[in-house]
């Protein structure tokens, strides 16, 4: 039995240079960055689309003691995304009225669960989906209807409809922020968790905290298991620090 390859390129033989080269060859475009990585790869929260008034929007809720529901993506970029926020706001707002709903399938975004929210008895002032619904807009309109302000803090790349144009969002309270929406956000390959980690960092700067750093582990794990492209020197840096700095441990239960 013999293995079937094709070798991409002949590569130097000074050991010197080599794993330039072959990191050259895998799209690594910054080789200094990749093998050093620092706080110096992350790029400006701020470039992504509509961070900052989300961050203020999230903020509102929180002081005015809003009724808040996270939907959470049955996978493990869901999970950890959505941790990250929720630790993150019950860090600072310990007695924020938080909660949170996950779909019973391998679903993704509101549509599943857009009857139930119009037909609840309780009324959520926010809704948050980290990890998917940008692209949601049905959902958006009828949730807006009801009284319910929306944050998609999603990765997933444009979609367009049967006639090949980009779907988006016109619902008024609706805000998305999506590293593949903003052209200034030069990371693509960013998960969920990537992004509200972004997201942190900007409530971070906005209520004067040094928090999203101690989330970072949970980042790691979800670029992991999405399997996002580290050749990007932010994505790189993101799984090293955090896999260097477990904090959010599981702990045993009996």
């Amino acid at each position: 039995m013999y293995m079937k390859y094709k070798q991409r390129q002949n590569f130097t033989h000074n050991p010197e240079l080599a794993l330039i080269e072959i990191l050259e060859s895998r799209g690594v475009k910054d080789i200094h960055k990749f093998l050093s990585p620092s706080f110096a790869c992350e790029y400006n929260p701020y470039d992504l689309e509509n961070i900052e008034i989300a961050a203020e929007t999230l903020i509102s809720h929180l002081h005015n003691n809003s009724n808040i529901l996270f939907i959470v993506d049955a996978d493990c970029d869901g999970y950890t995304s959505s941790s990250i926020l929720w630790l993150y706001i019950k860090a600072v707002f310990p007695d924020a009225r938080l909660s949170f709903t996950v779909h019973e399938h391998k679903q993704h975004g509101l549509a599943d669960k857009i009857e139930w929210l119009e037909n609840t008895n309780d009324h959520y002032d926010l809704i948050i989906v980290p990890d998917a619904g940008s692209y949601d807009v049905d959902c958006h309109q009828r949730l807006n209807a009801i009284g319910s302000e929306v944050i998609c803090l999603d990765h997933h790349e444009q979609l367009y409809d049967d006639s090949g144009n980009p779907v988006i969002s016109t619902a008024p309270k609706t805000i998305i922020v999506n590293n593949q929406l903003s052209p200034r956000y030069e990371n693509k390959s960013l998960c969920g968790a990537g992004v509200v980690y972004k997201f942190c960092e900007v409530l971070d700067d906005i209520l004067s905290q040094e928090l999203a750093h101690s989330f970072l582990d949970l980042v790691a794990l979800g670029e992991i298991a999405d399997v996002m492209d580290r050749t990007d020197v932010e994505t790189n840096y993101l799984m090293l620090e955090g896999l260097a700095n477990i904090t959010n441990r599981l702990s045993n239960s009996s």
